[in-house]
C-alpha cells in the first residue's frame, strides 16, 4: 500500500509541535517559579526586545529564504552567501540598536548596560538570533520536515538543561537564564551552519542575488515589524504603563496565548509549500486548497479556545503559583485573540506564495499601528484586561482584512468552497 505523503508530513510535524509546545510549556513554568513576577517581567522584556531587534536585522529575509529555497531549489548556495551579507549589515546595526536601548534607561537592562561582558553577550546574541532565524527555514522549504523539528526541538531541550544549570550553579536571577539562552543558540546555530555548508552541491545550480532577496523581503518587512509592534511589543508597553508584577503576569498570559498557535505551526510549512507548487504550475487552482485550509483551521483553533478558556481560570493558580491570579482573564482574553491572528498568518502565507508579500505589510501596518495606540489608551484605565481587549481588536481587525484580500488576490468562489468541503471529507479519510 503507497504510503499517504501528506499523512506522514502531518504525523512528522505534529509530533514535533506537540513535544516543542510541551517542552515550551515546562520551560515557561520552570522559569516563572524561579524568577518570580518581577525578575520574570525583566526577562521577558529583554526577550522580547531581542525578539523585535533580530526581525529588524533579518531584513525580511526568511520570506525570502522560504520562496526562493522552494521555488528554485538549487539557489540555497547563493542563499547562504546572502545570509553573510546580512550578519556584517547586523553588526552596523545591532551596535546601534543596544546604544539607543540604553539610552531608555529600562530597569531590565541596567545590569547589561553596566557591564561590558554583559553588553557583547547581548550583541551577540542578536547576531545569532538573525542565523538562527534564517538557516532552518532551508530545511522547511526542502521539505525535511523531520529535521526542521528536530533541531527546533534541540534548542528548546539546549535551553532548558543549560537554564537550570546556568542558574542553580553559576548564580539565580534573570540574566544567567539569558545567558542560557545564549550558549544555547550558539551551539545549535554553529551545528545547522556546518551541516548547510557540508551539504552537497545541488545538480542544477541556480543564482539569487542580494538584490533579489532582499527585495523580496524588505517588500515583507515593515509588515513583520508592525505584526511584531502588535504582539511583542505588548509586554514593554506594558513594562512602562504598569507596576513591575503586571509584566510578568501579562507576559505569561501571552505564553500561553503563543501556545495555542499549534495550528498554524503544523500547517504552515506544508501550506506554503503546497501554495507555491501549485502557483508554479499552470491549470492547479489553489482556491480549494486556500479555503479547504482557513475552515479546517478555524474549527482546530475554536476547539482549543474553548478549551483553555473553561480551564485557564484553574490551571494558572495550580501550576503557576497563586502571584499570577491576575494572569487569568488577559490569558483568556488572548487565546480568543489567537483564532483571528492564527486564520489571518494563513491569509499572509499565501500572499506571500503568489509573490505578493506588500498585502502582508498592508495588513499588519494597519492593525500594528491600532494595537500599541489602543494598549496606550487603555492599560492606565483598565489594566492588563483593557491591554489584552485592544490586542484582541487588532487581531479581529487583521483577519477581516487578510480574509478580504485574500478572497481578491485567488478569485475564491462559491465553488472553491463547495470544493474544498469534499475535500475535507476525503482528508478526513486518508488520515483516519
Amino acid at each position: 500500500m503507497k504510503k499517504d505523503p501528506l499523512k506522514a508530513h502531518l504525523i512528522t510535524l505534529g509530533a514535533g509541535v506537540a513535544t516543542g509546545r510541551t517542552l515550551s510549556f515546562l520551560q515557561s513554568i520552570a522559569i516563572a517559579r524561579m524568577l518570580g513576577p518581577v525578575d520574570l517581567g525583566h526577562y521577558a522584556t529583554v526577550v522580547s526586545i531581542c525578539a523585535l531587534l533580530s526581525r529588524v536585522g533579518d531584513f525580511g529575509l526568511p520570506h525570502a529564504f522560504s520562496y526562493f529555497a522552494r521555488i528554485s531549489p538549487g539557489s540555497v548556495r547563493s542563499l547562504l552567501r546572502i545570509l553573510g551579507i546580512n550578519i556584517l549589515a547586523g553588526c552596523v546595526l545591532y551596535v546601534l540598536a543596544i546604544a539607543a536601548i540604553f539610552q531608555l534607561s529600562l530597569p531590565a537592562f541596567d545590569e547589561i548596560q553596566a557591564s561590558a561582558a554583559w553588553t557583547l553577550v547581548l550583541f551577540m546574541f542578536l547576531i545569532l538570533s538573525t542565523v538562527w532565524g534564517l538557516l532552518p527555514i532551508l530545511l522547511m522549504a526542502a521539505g525535511e520536515y523531520g529535521k526542521y523539528m528536530l533541531y527546533s526541538n534541540a534548542y528548546i531541550v539546549l535551553q532548558i538543561a543549560l537554564q537550570y544549570v546556568y542558574y542553580f550553579f553559576l548564580g539565580g536571577g534573570f540574566l544567567s537564564l539569558f545567558a542560557a539562552n545564549f550558549t544555547a543558540l550558539a551551539l545549535i546555530s554553529v551545528t545547522l551552519g556546518i551541516r548547510q555548508l557540508r551539504m552537497p552541491p545541488p545538480i542544477s545550480v541556480e543564482t539569487v542575488s542580494a538584490r533579489q532577496g532582499y527585495r523580496f523581503g524588505l517588500q515583507v518587512q515593515w509588515g513583520v515589524l508592525m505584526k511584531l509592534a502588535s504582539t511583542r511589543l505588548e509586554v514593554p508597553l506594558v513594562s512602562g504603563l504598569l507596576p513591575g508584577a503586571s509584566t510578568g503576569s501579562y507576559s505569561l498570559a501571552s505564553n500561553l496565548r503563543e501556545a495555542t498557535f499549534i495550528p498554524l505551526q503544523l500547517y504552515a510549512g506544508i501550506f506554503q509549500n503546497s501554495l507555491i507548487d501549485r502557483n508554479k504550475e499552470p491549470g492547479r487552482a489553489p482556491g480549494a486548497l486556500i479555503v479547504r485550509t482557513l475552515l479546517l483551521q478555524a474549527l482546530l483553533y475554536t476547539a482549543i479556545a474553548v478549551a483553555a478558556w473553561l480551564t485557564l481560570p484553574y490551571l494558572i493558580p495550580l501550576i503557576y503559583g497563586p502571584d499570577y491570579a491576575m494572569a487569568i482573564k488577559p490569558a483568556v482574553i488572548l487565546v480568543g485573540s489567537s483564532v483571528f491572528t492564527g486564520l489571518a498568518g494563513l491569509c499572509w502565507l499565501a500572499f506571500n506564495s503568489a509573490n505578493r508579500p506588500h498585502l502582508t505589510s498592508l495588513v499588519t501596518t494597519i492593525s500594528g499601528v491600532a494595537s500599541p495606540i489602543l494598549i496606550v489608551a487603555v492599560a492606565p484605565v483598565y489594566g492588563l484586561v483593557g491591554v489584552a481587549t485592544a490586542s484582541l481588536g487588532a487581531s479581529m481587525l487583521s483577519f477581516a482584512l487578510s480574509l478580504w484580500l485574500t478572497i481578491r488576490v485567488y478569485g475564491l468562489s462559491r465553488k472553491d468552497m463547495v470544493q474544498a468541503l469534499r475535500e475535507i471529507r476525503g482528508l478526513a479519510h486518508r488520515l483516519l
